[in-house]
């Protein structure tokens, strides 16, 4: 299959609403080789061009992709074409190129096929076909071993903020910001935060939208940067602010390198950079522990995450790193809707939502008129999507079934792929 033919069928793929119709065409064209192929370069989140400034020539020409093409893309991702020479291969490559194929070139670039499709969905096409972006999550108390915790040698209370994750990885040439699904910011966000740091490590933090001397809550927040991130821009006096609490080498990220314990990376973290770094104290008793909470919480904060000083660095959910929060939140897989009576009538009464284990079932509400009328015309795009689920406890129902206590909706996780477990809930 040529580049040409490839980028109409992903325009195939884009015309569709439903998510399942998707995935079932990506798994009937991913049958070809070279469709794979793109969607490869395109999704895996250690793949990276650095060139998403580049614009289109529509120099008119027919070619199609070659191998030379593909011998193009390692270049850049292996930063032996950097600069003004990357450009300047880049666009001889494009020149050569019918206008549907120089559009596929710079969608791989810019990471983004625009088919309205993600790594997640490539995967359910066919597992395994794109590594997921690897990430270190919190327990939740019930979850993690407190108990275990040697308080005598100091446990990390810090302030859990409330934004995006981004991870900011440096290289020998560039210094790049990406979420916690590995999709790239456009580089104006990197140049903006001007962090100096070492080459070859990935700063993990928090990414937040201050607007004159306050901060915006995370569902705004988050709302401005998928703004950005579709090429938007800050509006007045708002500002980008990056929060760190972690620093990693970036083989342990990316080739599963053993790491160091979190006293040196956090060590290295405010000597070695200019980072902003997340407010923590050393706790020595849960006693301290929920003092030092209790006291964020008072402060306006959301809560606090404890750390041990020996905790290694892995793609899981560590028990060495547990949150504490003030209220309890989930994250649910959407499975259905409920229907709805009186005025929802028309829209939905709630979202049937699950853990990931399956072990509870619950409805969800919470939603604004307007975010129902917006829900019911995309029930496909929200079905298996993760959403933050607000609640107050754990309970058992009056058919013995678990469940939870007044769950409301927050807001939709497109930065996550997967569900809490009914045993990680609080």
């Amino acid at each position: 299959m040529n580049s040409d033919e490839i980028y109409e069928l992903l325009e195939v793929v884009g015309s569709e609403d439903s998510k399942n119709v998707k995935i079932e065409l990506l798994k009937e064209f991913m049958q070809d080789e070279d469709f794979e192929r793109v969607l490869k370069y395109a999704y895996n989140p250690f793949k990276r061009f650095y060139m998403q400034r580049l614009k289109p020539l529509r120099a008119g020409a027919s070619g199609e992709f070659s191998e030379q093409t593909w011998n193009v893309l390692d270049r850049l991702s292996s930063r032996d074409l950097s600069g003004y020479e990357a450009v300047g291969v880049c666009n001889d490559t494009m020149s050569a190129l019918s206008e549907a194929s120089e559009s596929l070139f710079l969608r791989i670039l810019k990471k983004d096929l625009r088919a309205g499709f993600s790594a997640k969905s490539i995967n359910k096409a066919k597992r395994g076909t794109v590594p997921v972006a690897p990430y270190m999550r919190a327990s939740l108390p019930n979850r993690g071993t407190l108990k275990d915790f040697d308080w005598s040698a100091g446990v990390y209370s810090q302030e859990k903020l409330d934004g995006s994750f981004a991870s900011v990885i440096k290289d020998k040439k560039s210094v790049s910001v990406f979420t916690r699904t590995g999709k790239q910011y456009p580089h104006n966000l990197a140049e903006y935060l001007d962090i100096e740091m070492p080459q070859g490590q990935h700063i993990h933090g928090e990414l937040l939208i201050g607007d004159g001397d306050e901060v915006l809550d995370r569902k705004t927040g988050n709302g401005i940067l998928n703004s950005i991130m579709q090429g938007g821009d800050l509006d007045g006096d708002r500002t980008i602010l990056f929060v760190a609490w972690d620093m990693v080498y970036s083989t342990t990220v990316e080739d599963n390198a053993p790491s160091e314990y979190y006293s040196e990376r956090f060590a290295r973290l405010g000597d070695e950079t200019d980072c902003a770094v997340v407010a923590s104290k050393l706790v020595y008793s849960m006693e301290e522990a929920m003092k030092h909470y209790d006291t964020v919480v008072a402060n306006g904060g959301e809560g606090t995450i404890l750390k041990t000083p020996t905790m290694l660095w892995k793609n899981h959910t560590s028990p060495h790193q547990v949150k504490l929060k003030q209220e309890n939140e989930a994250d649910l897989v959407v499975l259905g809707l409920n229907e709805g009576t009186g005025k929802n009538a028309e829209t939905f009464g709630s979202l049937l939502c699950a853990t990931a284990d399956g072990d509870m079932e619950v409805s969800v509400s919470g939603f604004t008129d307007s975010q129902r009328v917006e829900i019911s015309k995309s029930v496909d795009e929200w079905i298996g999507e993760i959403i933050a689920v607000r609640y107050n406890e754990k309970i058992t129902d009056r058919n013995g079934n678990n469940s939870l206590f007044l769950p409301r909706f927050v807001e939709r996780r497109t930065d996550k792929t997967v569900a809490d477990t009914w045993d990680a809930l609080a």
